[in-house]
């Protein structure tokens, strides 16, 4: 039954009333698809609506849209300007630290930029801007970047465990050992666990935590793959304020935080409010809380989130007629190796669907995507409910990311759709934030936070508004997982809205990805071309962007691997390396870009093409053969004394190389007698040179030996 019809623009609303009305359509809708009582469906409303109503900022206004550009060593920061604006304030702090340092003590309300002359190439920054808003009062508008310039990212991503669930781990064990592969190609090392279905969280968190164990200071993520046992925590406050939502919600984040304590000792039937008992019979069955019952007391983190983590879960989503949760699992696969591999890419322009605008003085859901997007798209690739509709446009237009949100159900966002328009409509956004009530707690049927993940192009979402999310390091190259964490443990660092630090935040989607994709190379080949050399050869990576190739290599696959040559290979596709190890040598060719994005600039690698090659005789001897070799290095208090023994008279040569294979210096290039001869690195020829590993190698007749040494200040 329709009431009335809401106008297709907004040229007939003021944006607040279009807001309001739409929300009132959903709800009015949602009265007559459920048993909600008139009398508490227009109560809700009215309290929904009306800050609506009698708010003059919006969403935009309460965020700063920053974007950055390196000019030189200046760094840029500009926001637009804003007639109402009173004053701005900016700070930074390198990434890491939690003191922020204020940068300038107040820029005029007409400011528009900010130029940071002091910034460090290569060091990761984060800007903090505090605009002060008068509308009627005075109210704080916020803006944040995570960049810098020239930064380069560790090839070596660190270790990630992947838990799957052991349902489908048979049927798709091709797709998973892929995905295993995948996450090698770009630096992480797995760690497999497969977890039962009808298992318990402590049981998985027990897996995680012998598995961390065993590389504790590497190990950086978790992603759950499946129906993994859904951890529940919470007993009273919930994001949504809806009281039979109030309780125990999902909790990912209790297989990332590894130091605190997580209890089960008190039931929500204790809990007194103007001294009467809750009546947990009004509170949602799967949400109650009772001593014992295996779901957490916790509403909050006990300790900050330790691991990034994400969850693929596509259980339970009957509403997707043409795919069971096996294939829409096998889906999900496909379309992330699709993704990291440059096959899978959407146009780099974000859509905002708002259906709330400001919902108090300081609280705007949608300000998570006016906040990031700029860095993550650029100011002008952002397109909000004047121009476009979720179901409108991203059925037929891919977008990089997309936000909605809206009074929600289960399974529907008011103003943005329902998980039935996902499967009938479809939705071609790849990362993708939605916020409403209800569907925050995502462990239902249908679910509509995950109804993302089961369509053609998408591969995360969150729920973001309570508290907000930030996004803004997917920038500068770090993966989505970071984001999620930094998130969850946003105690002050940036604007939260309410809950923050809550145990519902929790990522939808593969926590490994990033944003910038560069295509690969493919079809590496190692030839071994004699004696300290190996010939490589690949097929080009067919992005145009890309300045050349970096090959690293390393004694066995899980590293630590060292980068090979000087600068990018480029103009070619293939490369030699002189200074090989002994033994096995494992090489990664990935394609390089000089990554220019609205947060700086960063040195983007692809996907790598890997292989190795076995019996290599070499000038970089392997682990055993530096045992017996006649080369040894010692610290003296003048520096590094090389002692080298020769049993027979022979040509020698004896040099010293950095990890680039970069000759530093040559002590011996003529033939020598038996005997022992030493050498000197000397401490001013130390500090003359860069922090970090160099061989000294040693070339005695036919046969090479060599002593690692770690050069520190």
């Amino acid at each position: 039954m329709v009431l009335f019809r809401l106008p297709r623009s907004q040229n007939h609303l003021t944006k607040k009333g279009y807001i309001a009305t739409k929300l009132l359509v959903h709800l009015l809708e949602l009265y007559h698809k459920s048993a909600i009582p008139m009398k508490r469906l227009l109560l809700l409303s009215f309290l929904l609506v009306l800050p609506i109503l009698t708010l003059a900022q919006t969403p935009r206004d309460l965020s700063v849209e920053l974007n950055a550009a390196v000019d030189g060593s200046k760094f840029v920061i500009t926001w637009p300007e804003d007639a109402r604006a009173t004053n701005y304030h900016v700070h930074r702090r390198a990434a890491g630290i939690v003191k922020w340092d204020t940068l300038t003590k107040t820029l005029g309300k007409t400011a528009s930029s900010y130029t940071d002359t002091t910034m460090i190439k290569g060091k990761l920054y984060e800007y903090r801007i505090k605009k002060t808003l008068t509308v009627g009062s005075s109210i704080p508008a916020w803006g944040y970047i995570y960049g810098g310039n020239a930064i380069e990212h560790p090839v070596a991503q660190g270790t990630i465990i992947l838990v799957v669930e052991d349902t489908f781990a048979t049927d798709l064990a091709t797709e998973l050992l892929r995905l295993e592969d995948d996450l090698l190609n770009e630096g992480w090392q797995v760690h497999r666990i497969d977890a039962k279905r009808h298992g318990t969280p402590p049981q998985v968190k027990e897996a995680i935590m012998e598995a961390y164990a065993l590389d504790p200071d590497n190990t950086k993520a978790v992603f759950l793959f499946g129906h993994v046992p859904v951890p529940y925590s919470g007993l009273y406050v919930v994001p949504d304020g809806h009281p039979d939502h109030m309780g125990a919600w999902p909790a990912d984040l209790y297989y990332g935080e590894l130091d605190g304590e997580w209890t089960d000792d008190y039931s929500q039937s204790e809990i007194v409010i103007n001294g009467v008992p809750i009546d947990t019979n009004t509170i949602r069955q799967p949400n109650r809380n009772s001593v014992g019952d295996g779901k957490f007391d916790q509403v909050t983190i006990p300790d900050n989130i330790d691991l990034m983590v994400g969850r693929v879960d596509l259980a339970n989503m009957p509403a997707f007629t043409t795919k069971n949760e096996k294939e829409l699992l096998r889906h999900y696969l496909d379309k992330d190796h699709a993704y990291r591999t440059g096959q899978l890419t959407a146009p780099p322009r974000a859509l905002i669907d708002d259906n709330f605008g400001t919902f108090s003085v300081t609280e705007a859901f949608a300000s998570s995507a006016w906040r990031a997007f700029p860095q993550l798209v650029g100011r002008d690739s952002i397109y909000d409910n004047a121009s476009v509709d979720w179901f409108t446009t991203l059925p037929e237009q891919p977008y990089l990311w997309a936000y909605g949100c809206g009074g929600g159900s289960f399974t529907s966002c008011g103003g943005v759709g329902t998980t039935t328009d996902f499967v009938t409509k479809g939705s071609k956004a790849i990362f993708t934030m939605l916020f409403g009530s209800y569907f925050g707690d995502w462990n239902v049927s249908n679910n509509l936070l995950r109804a993302p993940l089961a369509t053609e192009y998408g591969l995360s979402c969150a729920w973001s508004g309570r508290p907000y999310w930030y996004f803004q390091p997917m920038a500068i190259g770090l993966p989505i997982g970071f984001c999620a964490r930094l998130t969850q443990n946003n105690v002050g660092a940036y604007a939260t809205g309410p809950s923050p630090t809550s145990i519902h935040i929790g990522l939808m989607g593969d926590p490994t990805l990033r944003m910038n994709v560069i295509a690969p190379p493919k079809n590496a080949v190692a030839t071994n071309e004699g004696f300290n050399r190996v010939r490589l050869s690949w097929t080009i990576s067919p992005d145009l962007s890309i300045a050349g190739y970096n090959i690293y290599k390393a004694h066995e696959p899980q590293g630590p691997y060292y980068l090979s040559n000087l600068t990018p290979v480029s103009g070619v596709s293939e490369y030699m390396d002189t200074v090989t190890f002994s033994g096995t040598n494992v090489y990664m060719i990935h394609a390089v870009s000089h990554e220019v994005t609205a947060a700086g600039t960063y040195l983007n690698l692809s996907p790598a093409a890997r292989v190795t090659i076995e019996g290599i005789v070499s000038g970089v001897a392997s682990a055993e053969q530096e045992v017996a070799s006649p080369l040894s290095a010692k610290q003296t208090s003048s520096g590094t004394e090389f002692t080298l023994q020769v049993s027979t008279s022979d040509d020698v040569h004896l040099a010293l190389y950095n990890y680039l294979g970069e000759q530093v210096k040559v002590f011996n290039d003529r033939p020598l007698t038996a005997g022992t001869y030493t050498y000197q690195w000397t401490s001013l020829e130390r500090e003359a040179v860069a922090q970090g590993i160099y061989f000294a190698i040693a070339r005695i007749g036919e046969k090479v030996h060599q002593v690692k040494v770690l050069n520190l200040r």
